[in-house]
Formats: structure tokens, sequence, C-alpha cells
């Protein structure tokens, strides 16, 4: 049976060992010694001892950093390029504490290189941004939040120029009558009155900043799911109807930089809890309806 199975325990062997230094090398981060190592490996000749490089720094997180740093500060080219992006993928996969930690460092690091980590700061926070705005559209989604662009083209879409009556054209409007024009031959024309179709307004894309979200009785996140519209630096409108939701969701919302408007309607909100939401948000309008809100005067 032994001779019949050839060399399959041995590859049996070698999966178990495999997994079990990958345990090791994950419970135990690489070295000082070793990291400088995996540094100096970015700029080798192999490819693949390039990728094993890589990603075994992006994995170490933030013992890796100050080598990646003194990498990219150095005099070769290549391997600055490749420390870059390991440097990259690290801050801005980093979590929220991690992350504020990572550009402290960063930040004290630029200061001794002569100010030549200035771009790379400027450029992870504008990638951490936007990994952090779609994760937080994402998860808003998921838990039954429906932002504006969500729904706009659905019903353009849906419509055929048969469905909608065109309107009567203005009085002085010419006649629908052509001559045919000789060819080669190109006549003038001169616009007196332009003549806009009330259709076009409803097809005319809101250019107006900042973006709207509603949240109603389907939403499923309860107050801790609207954690994540703080990513959302874009947000200035937000509706909320009938939604599961207490006076504790107003704490979170009163923290969103760019919050306008706040429409409420049948929230079970505590008039002691708008009021300190206007407080702190002072510039934001906010309009309440529904029997249990009778006794707030919130609208203005």
């Amino acid at each position: 049976m032994n001779i019949r199975l050839g060399r399959m325990p041995w590859a049996i062997g070698w999966l178990f060992v495999s997994f079990g230094w990958s345990s090791i090398v994950g419970a135990n981060p690489p070295s000082a010694g070793e990291l400088a190592q995996l540094v100096q490996q970015l700029g080798a000749s192999d490819y693949a001892a390039r990728e094993s490089a890589y990603e075994q720094l992006t994995s170490s997180g933030e013992a890796a950093i100050r080598p990646l740093v003194h990498s990219i500060c150095a005099d070769n080219p290549e391997t600055a390029w490749r420390a870059t992006a390991a440097l990259q993928k690290i801050v801005v996969t980093a979590a929220p504490g991690s992350y504020a930690k990572i550009i402290g460092v960063l930040r004290q690091e630029n200061e001794q290189c002569g100010d030549r980590l200035a771009a790379l700061i400027q450029d992870v926070d504008k990638r951490r941004a936007v990994q952090r705005r779609n994760m937080a559209h994402k998860t808003i989604r998921a838990f039954g939040g429906r932002f504006a662009g969500d729904q706009a083209e659905a019903p353009l879409a849906a419509v055929k120029q048969t469905d909608v009556p065109l309107p009567a054209p203005p009085p002085d409007l010419p006649p629908d009558t052509k001559e045919p024009t000789p060819p080669g031959a190109h006549a003038g024309v001169l616009i007196a009155d332009a003549y806009v179709s009330p259709l076009l307004s409803k097809e005319v894309v809101n250019l107006a900043a900042g973006e709207s979200l509603t949240i109603d009785q389907n939403w499923r996140g309860g107050d801790e799911g609207l954690a994540p519209l703080c990513d959302l630096p874009e947000l200035s409108a937000l509706n909320l109807t009938r939604a599961p939701l207490t006076d504790a969701a107003l704490e979170t919302i009163a923290q969103l930089p760019a919050i306008q408007s706040l429409e409420i309607e049948d929230m079970p909100f505590s008039a002691a809890a708008i009021a300190k939401f206007r407080t702190r948000q002072p510039r934001a309008s906010v309009v309440a309806r529904g029997s249990k809100l009778l006794e707030v005067n919130a609208e203005r």
C-alpha cells in the first residue's frame, strides 16, 4: 500500500509543515533585523522574492512602518517605489486607532528626512478617505438606507417618449412646414427666443453640493449602524421616516460635518434630544412631523 502511494505521504507531510510554519509566522511577527532584510528584498531581481517580501511587510502592519520609511528616504528609487506601495497598503487598511498612530509616525519621519514624505502622507489620506467612504456607502445600503442616487435613474429608464404627452407648442411657434433645401445650400438660422420643454427640467441632474440619504422603517442597523455616516463628509441631507432609532441616533447625526437638513417624520425622538441636536448643529435646518412630535416646535 505504501509503495502505491508513492510521494503522497511526503506531500501530505509538507502541507502540515507549511500550515504550521504559516501559523508560527502569523503568531510571531518579524524582528527588526528581519524587517530590514525584507525591505532590502524588495529590490531583488527575482520576482517571487520581491512579492514574498511585499506580502510579509504588508502583513506586519505598524512594525514595518519605520523600515519602509527609511527605504523611501534612501537613494534606491526602485526599492523606494515598492516600499511606498507596501506602506500605502498598510496605512489605507489600518484600523482607525492604528491609522492615527501611523500618521503620527509618518509626520515625525517626514520632519527628519526633509519633508520627502509630505506627498505620500497627503496621498494616503486621500486613499483612506475614499476607501472609508466606499465602505460606509456599502454598509448603509446593506442596513436598508437609500441614497438619492440609488433611485434617480430608475424612473427615467422606465419612461418612454410615448408615455408622456408632449406639451402644446407656444403660440408664436411657426407651423411645422419645411421646404426642401437644395443640395449644397445651407441657410443661416437665427434663434430669437429659445423654447425649453417643461419635460426637460425633470431630467436635469441636480448639481447642488452634497448627498442625500433616506432611512425608513426598513432600517436594520439600529443606532449603532449609523456610525459609518461619519465617514461621509458630503452627506448634507438626511430624512428619517418611521425608522427604528432612539435619541442616541441624534448624537451620531450631530457629528456629521456637512449636515444641512434633517427631516424627521413619525420618529420617537424626545424634545430634549432634538433641542440638543439643534444646539450642536445650529446651521442645520430641522423639520419634525408626526403625532408624537406635536409638542416639539422643531420646524424652522
